[in-house]
Order: C-alpha cells, then structure tokens, then sequence
C-alpha cells in the first residue's frame, strides 16, 4: 500500500531531477505545470477514476472474470448477451449498457473493450446480472469481484466518510492480493495507482469530481465538427471557431444558464470526521 513517508516531496522531485536517470528515479524533466503559481506535481496530486479504474482496472479485472466462468460453463457468450440485453438497467445507465462481447475481445489481449462509462456500469451491474450462476466453488473468483464492486461504491460516492477512506485502504490491499493470487498474473502499474487513492480522498475529499468524465464529454462536440465538416484544411481553426460561435451564441440568445440548478446556501462537507453508524452503541 501507499507509503505516505516513501512520497516524494518537491525537495526530493528537484534531487532526482539532479540526477538526471530517469531509469532509477522515474523522472525525466521537470513538469511545466510546476511553473503554475500555487501548484506544484508532488504537492498537487491529482485523482481521475476514469482512466485509472473505468479505463484501466476495471477492464482488466472483468476480463479475467468472464474468463473464467466462460471456461468453467457457466455460461456462454451468447447466454450472457441475453442476460445483458434482457437486464433492466436503471434509466440514467440505460446509454451505458455494456457492448455485446465478442469471442475475440476474451481470447486476445487482457482488457474487455468498451468505453469508460459502459465498463463502469457492467461492475456495477455484473453481480445482478450473472449473480444467480455463481457456484459455490466460485467463491475465491467471485469474491475479488465484489472487492472490486466496493471499491467502486465508496470511490465514487459524493460523500466519503473517514471510516469509509480507512476501510477501502483495506478493501484495496486484499483487492490486489486475491487479484494477483486467484488468476496468478502480475499487476501493471493502474493497480498500483488504486493504492494511493486513500492518502489521496484524505487531502483532496472525494476523488469523484475530480474524474476526466466530464471534461472528456466535451470532446464528442470537436469530433461531431470535425466528422461533419467537408473543410480538412487547418481543421482545429474549423472546430475552434464552432466552439466560440455556441459559446457566443447562448448569452445573445438569452439562454447562457438554462435553468437547471438547485440553488442552497447549505454547503456539504464531504469528508467527515464520523459516521452516523459509529455512534451506534
């Protein structure tokens, strides 16, 4: 797990710059950002569930699960398309039913394919979906899937409790254990991302907000320009100028902030202290 006293601080960042061998400390030059006013790499750590875990874990941890219970019948590819088309998805996931999984996506390569939000959602729903097939000598392969499935719900939540960043500290660790155990294959270094996510939510707060899903959306606007525009000459001018003609074009309309916010004055915390069940006696 993370070390918080083996991190690296701005003082050892500039000592292994010194250096200059990228292979025994991992840095090869400083990062321009660090010229930002107020940030600094080592001091500014940043969390993105979406490539870490959606994009990367995630995958890699599926795939070695559909695996098995395709080489031990308990279903086929085919059933398990049925059990997914047939499955009712909750309606804000309904736009993220995980793609039908071909026999090349599990025979090549480690990861299922799919996009970030699709491979979310098939962790999150796996367990309903299949869960009614799971024998009793599947427990050790089951059970890593429901490590991953609670690393999820507390990664993503809106609120995280104290208690909640000391259990998935634990919930993570016997993660990657059983992970590396139950399929006997090595880590590649997104699972080692995932055991500094603790020390992390502790100084940031929850590392939802802090995914790329958002600002990755706003790629689909560039690529819509770009597929539909004949111009191929100096295209990211073409996509740049369409850009600023929709931003110009919502405060002239009048319709800069459509009105579809809840206003408070009531500000959350969303690291506490406590948990209601603590106080239980």
């Amino acid at each position: 797990m993370s070390n918080s006293a083996k991190r690296r601080t701005a003082q050892s960042y500039e000592v292994d710059l010194e250096r200059n061998d990228p292979s025994l400390t991992g840095v090869k030059e400083r990062c321009v950002f660090n010229d930002c006013k107020g940030y600094h790499a080592c001091e500014n750590p940043h969390l993105d569930l979406m490539h870490d875990l959606d994009e990367g874990v995630w995958k890699y941890q599926m795939f070695s699960l559909i695996n098995y219970f395709l080489a031990k019948g308990r279903f086929t590819l085919d059933y398990l398309h049925e059990l997914v088309q047939g499955f009712y998805f909750d309606p804000n996931e309904s736009r993220n039913k995980p793609p039908l999984i071909t026999k090349k996506d599990v025979t090549s390569g480690r990861t299922i394919r799919g996009s970030a939000a699709e491979v979310g959602c098939l962790v999150r729903y796996f367990g309903l979906i299949v869960g009614h097939l799971v024998a009793p000598e599947d427990s050790d392969v089951w059970n890593v899937y429901l490590f991953a499935q609670k690393i999820m719900d507390i990664l993503t939540a809106p609120k995280i409790f104290r208690s909640d960043v000391e259990q998935v500290k634990i919930i993570i660790k016997d993660f990657l254990s059983e992970y590396m155990r139950v399929y006997r294959v090595d880590l590649v270094p997104m699972f080692h991302f995932l055991t500094h996510y603790p020390e992390f939510i502790s100084e940031a707060g929850p590392s939802d907000p802090l995914s790329s899903n958002r600002p990755e959306s706003k790629h689909k606007e560039g690529k819509e320009v770009s597929k539909n525009s004949n111009n191929r000459i100096n295209l990211p001018l073409t996509v740049a100028k369409r850009n600023q003609l929709k931003f110009a074009f919502r405060p002239l309309s009048n319709r800069a902030f459509v009105p579809k916010f809840e206003y408070s004055t009531h500000r959350g915390v969303p690291i506490v202290d406590s948990n209601f069940k603590d106080t239980l006696p």
